[in-house]
């Protein structure tokens, strides 16, 4: 539900290697920036409680 109600422009994460033709990719960055943004941000910064959540 959040997600499709949700802007993907909302958080930015990195999307690495857009400028090659191969489909070489890591995940890498995404994951380690995934973990920063979770560790920053808590369910209360982001206005949501328990009956909001699946």
């Amino acid at each position: 539900k959040f997600a499709a109600e949700g802007s993907p422009h909302a958080i930015h994460f990195p999307r690495p290697m857009m400028d090659t033709d191969t489909v070489d990719f890591s995940f890498s960055g995404l994951k380690t920036a995934a973990l920063y943004w979770l560790q920053d941000h808590t369910l209360s910064a982001m206005k949501l409680d328990a009956h909001t959540l699946p």
